[in-house]
């Protein structure tokens, strides 16, 4: 066939009614050749050729599907699984298809003739022949053909339809195979693999899954995982042949974010405001591929596993523009330029294990394909205590996600600015590039790999994992809900080791304290007077009655003494002996003491101020936060 690249009009399942698909088709030159084979005797063949070319060539077709939805939504996973069941299990939900319409048409018949005789004038005869009886009836013909295929053609594809349909109706061939009893989740092995490899790794190697994902993975990895001539992947080339594959960009703006602070400066209240906005990113050299096993089955038979190398030869190089805005009442700076990122030899290995429960896969309603809760649910959720938290058992374990190597053998950065009004900015690109710059960045990935492939982190990714698996359950609406176990909301909450808030505890701490200084110092008085007492009684009980009569008028004669004293003497404040400025000044110097003890503790004590330097440029914000007692009150409370 040719002219395939003058198509000048071409509709595909364009929908005229709610069961009708309109197909259209109209080419500027197309050509056929048609190669038949005509045998003689056993000694004697003859190849001919069927040759056809046509201008402004045109056809259409309307296309009745009746399909019942009901019946289609109802539909299995597990009858696609196999691809001999895919097509009778879809003739199930269909209720009728009809050809409705169908012509064709051409403006001129450019060529039509049979090459290949042995003998050069039979075939020169019929293509003359030809030629001139198309030269003089090809409208008719044109005519005649459309005519026949609407009445005489479409009433036999018609009808052949129907027969096809009548012969699969009701013939979905969904029972599920015969599986190991014992075997309650999927084994990736027999589901991915062919039977000759699952069998190597140790799995049935019976296909009990059908052959259609098997298949399908195997093209992939003929097609993207397979070494090339160079021993690559063979993805580089197909990633190479599509130039614009080589060079991912995302045009778009993707982080714009602007805040404003609000801080006391020397004249008032002063406000600063950032802004960052983040766009046109970039990804160079995608074709650097020195490893791709992605979902490759273990002997294991419910982990895959994943490795990926990219960075190799040629670096990894990731870009997007970044525009930055700092706004104060003191000056604005702006900048905006490239931020680029280079990462060489960079690998990583990632293990997936997954249970995925059979029988809930096999009976997966096509209604729910859209859904990823319900996905996600295939997985059933381990059994998880009151906190929500799972096994630590990893054989207890229905999934469980660990990132076993990541490394890195070179990482740089590169600034390029193009509108910049910090005056080092110009100058951090070379910065950036040094030995020891790269070097540093470098070890900072390293230990920051070490970090992400940490056992803590694991455990946290399957704390994560154990509660998505139990929301999903909840959210997908052809689980049952006695299959469902403890939604998410239901855990109790993790209480943190310390008991009480830490400002209440502190707050107690302190009245008590006081409180305990109280009762000490008046229980110190009181002991002190009732000894005194006792002391002083039994000095009296050791006197006669003369020597107690004597001191009573001793005592007399000085509180005597001592109200005389009073009467004829004056407060200090009011004596005319003190000089006024000692009389009022002392009083004035206390209340004054008290006013700088309230004000000292009422107002700010201390500020932070924050100073930023960007690019060399200097700018400060004063007083992004203040110390004081009343603050200290209101945070302890």
């Amino acid at each position: 066939i040719y002219g395939l690249d003058s198509f000048e009009n071409f509709k595909l399942a364009y929908p005229l009614g709610p069961q009708t698909l309109h197909n259209e088709v109209l080419m500027k030159d197309f050509k056929m050749d048609i190669n038949v084979e005509i045998s003689f005797s056993p000694e004697k063949n003859e190849t001919l050729t069927l040759s056809v070319a046509l201008e402004d060539f045109s056809g259409s077709l309307d296309l009745l599907l009746a399909i019942n939805e009901e019946a289609l939504l109802n539909l299995q996973v597990g009858s696609f699984l196999n691809a001999t069941q895919i097509l009778p299990c879809l003739m199930t939900a269909v209720d009728s298809v009809e050809i409705t319409h169908l012509s064709a048409s051409f403006g001129k018949m450019k060529e039509f003739g049979i090459s290949g005789f042995v003998s050069k004038e039979i075939e020169d005869t019929v293509k003359s022949s030809f030629n001139g009886i198309f030269s003089v009836y090809g409208t008719r013909v044109s005519n005649a053909i459309s005519s026949t295929l609407d009445k005489k053609v479409r009433r036999l594809v018609n009808k052949s339809i129907s027969d096809f349909i009548i012969s699969y109706d009701g013939k979905c061939y969904d029972e599920e195979p015969m599986f190991d009893s014992n075997r309650l989740f999927i084994d990736f092995r027999d589901l991915l693999l062919t039977p000759n490899a699952a069998a190597e790794l140790g799995a049935s190697g019976e296909t009990p899954y059908g052959r259609l994902l098997s298949t399908i993975w195997m093209y992939f990895e003929s097609t993207l995982s397979t070494p090339g001539d160079d021993g690559l992947p063979i993805l580089n080339e197909k990633i190479a042949d599509v130039t614009n594959l080589r060079t991912l960009i995302y045009p778009e703006t993707f982080v714009n974010f602007s805040y404003m602070i609000e801080h006391l400066g020397p004249g008032g209240y002063d406000n600063t405001y950032f802004k960052i906005k983040a766009s046109e990113g970039k990804v160079e050299n995608l074709d650097s591929l020195g490893s791709f096993d992605v979902l490759e089955p273990t002997e294991d038979p419910y982990v895959l596993s994943n490795k990926m190398v990219f960075g190799y030869q040629n670096p990894l190089r990731m870009a997007f523009r970044m525009f930055f805005l700092m706004d104060t009442d003191a000056k604005t700076t702006i900048n905006d330029f490239v931020f680029g990122a280079e990462l060489q030899n960079v690998s990583a290995s990632l293990s997936l294990m997954a249970k995925i429960d059979r029988k809930r896969l096999m009976n997966f309603p096509l209604r729910d394909a859209t859904n990823l809760q319900c996905w996600i649910a295939l997985i059933p959720p381990p059994l998880m205590d009151e906190f929500g938290v799972g096994p630590s058992d990893i054989n207890e374990r229905t999934v469980r996600v660990s990132l076993e190597d990541f490394s890195i053998s070179k990482v740089s950065f590169d600034v390029n600015c193009i509108s910049c009004t910090s005056p080092e900015m110009e100058t951090l690109n070379n910065t950036l590039l040094t030995k020891d710059s790269i070097a540093l960045l470098t070890k900072t990935f390293i230990t920051l790999s070490e970090f992400i492939t940490s056992d803590n982190v694991n455990a946290f990714l399957e704390f994560k994992l154990d509660r998505e698996l139990s929301k999903a359950r909840a959210l997908c609406p052809h689980i049952d809900d006695d299959e469902q176990i403890m939604p998410a909301s239901s855990y109790q909450e993790m209480k943190s080791p310390e008991t009480g808030d830490n400002s209440q505890a502190a707050s107690t701490v302190f009245f008590v304290s006081i409180l305990s200084a109280a009762v000490l110092v008046v229980g110190s008085y009181y002991l002190l007077r009732f000894k005194l007492k006792s002391k002083h009684r039994e000095f009296l009980n050791n006197l006669s009655d003369d020597q107690i009569k004597l001191l009573y008028k001793e005592k007399m004669e000085e509180e005597k003494l001592l109200l005389g004293v009073n009467q004829c003497t004056e407060s200090m404040i009011n004596s005319k002996l003190v000089p006024k400025v000692v009389r009022f000044g002392i009083p004035a110097v206390i209340f004054l003491n008290m006013g700088l003890f309230l004000n000292s503790h009422l107002y700010v004590a201390n500020k932070v101020n924050m100073p930023v330097v960007l690019g060399g440029e200097y700018s400060l914000i004063e007083s992004t936060y203040g110390f004081s007692l009343v603050q200290a009150v209101k945070d302890m409370w």
